[in-house]
């Protein structure tokens, strides 16, 4: 079987990784896959790297006849079986391909994030007799798109968690501790997100300023990694507002982020809207402890004070008191990681969600056997 993997994101996110897992799995299971992706792309550039197929065009363009063509061509020349839609951005392109130019492939529809809002053209485009699965990665996306879907298209609607590779090797990178000059008895407590409105760093600023300033806990030092975006002078004036220069430290984007995660004591998710972020997989395969927000589908992967601690969205008072908890309680904090760890391995393995996605490729081609 092939997949062609259309994924319209420029700079790289979990999303992305995700779906370059999935793919190394699926060719484990006999299946292959070509990413078609937009030129001067994180994920374009990933790709090539790592020896995957790509196809790449330019994304203001991505409506044109020739882009919709040349994806018509390429689908037959490569006899592609299915086509996978990573990002809501090449939902569009797909269809118009479809209606103008006949592909006769069945299409996948990964919805990964729970939208803000939605564009008259939603309804149409996710509604398109051509797309055969949408697949949720959390039920609380599924919930929250189903007034999208018409009734008579919600039999497509399904949840498959994304999952990690649990044998995944991380590159080396500096220690925190030096390149921050912190003493001995110093809790790191991290976050790795990039600056989207809906990771709301600013409540991982304010989570700050209510230990440090407020409570006076001198003993803590967060560090937060993540690409910028325009929201990003907002939390740059929030630290200085708050003095926490000291205290709080903003990497920006940073090679590998994924490698500093042993390094943090805590682990802090401050987002006020997620799918189920793999942010908080590789977490719990760092053994590292949670404490998040209950935002989206995270409360799916974490139940509270089972293998990790929830806080409600916004509520920088209760996160604050859940890390001081975790640092006041060390058998705590052991029975926390040590039951991530566990329910990482029962139910977000990277290869449970390949196989998955199998069968649904499977299903919507006919090919049950």
């Amino acid at each position: 079987m092939k997949v062609l993997h259309l994924a319209g994101a420029m700079e790289w996110g979990g999303g992305d990784q995700q779906m370059m897992d999935l793919i190394a799995n699926l060719s484990d299971l006999d299946i292959q896959s070509v990413i078609l992706c937009f030129n001067h792309s994180a994920i374009k550039a990933h790709a090539e790297k790592h020896g995957v197929s790509t196809l790449a065009v330019d994304k203001s363009k991505r409506y044109s006849s020739k882009v919709l063509r040349y994806i018509k061509e390429q689908v037959q020349q490569l006899e592609i079986d299915v086509i996978h839609i990573h990002t809501s951005n090449f939902v569009m392109t797909y269809m118009l391909a479809d209606v103008f130019y006949k592909l006769k492939v069945p299409a996948v529809f990964s919805k990964k994030s729970i939208s803000e809002s939605s564009s008259l053209l939603s309804p149409v485009k996710y509604n398109y007799k051509g797309i055969k699965k949408i697949v949720c990665v959390s039920n609380a996306i599924l919930e929250s798109f189903k007034n999208t879907i018409k009734p008579r298209n919600r039999h497509k609607l399904v949840t498959v968690y994304d999952g990690i590779r649990l044998d995944k090797k991380f590159p080396p990178v500096p220690s925190l501790r030096e390149t921050f000059n912190l003493p001995a008895g110093i809790t790191i407590v991290g976050n790795i997100a990039n600056h989207y409105l809906a990771k709301d760093i600013g409540v991982f600023v304010k989570t700050a300023n209510h230990l440090v300033n407020e409570l006076h806990r001198k003993d803590l030092f967060f560090v937060q990694i993540g690409s910028p975006s325009p929201y990003t002078p907002e939390y740059e004036a929030l630290v200085d507002e708050y003095n926490l220069r000291d205290s709080v430290k903003m990497m920006g984007f940073t090679p590998n982020a994924g490698s500093y995660l042993p390094q943090f004591d805590i682990f802090l998710m401050t987002s006020q809207r997620e799918g189920l972020p793999l942010v908080i997989m590789e977490a719990f395969n760092a053994r590292v402890p949670v404490v998040s927000t209950s935002g989206g589908g995270i409360p799916e992967a974490i139940t509270h004070e089972e293998n990790g601690l929830l806080s409600p969205i916004k509520d920088h008072v209760s996160l604050a008191g859940n890390i001081i908890a975790l640092q006041a309680d060390g058998a705590l904090k052991q029975q926390l990681v040590e039951n991530a760890y566990k329910r990482l391995h029962e139910e977000f393995d990277s290869i449970t969600c390949a196989r998955k996605m199998a069968g649904i490729y499977a299903e919507v081609t006919g090919n049950k056997n």
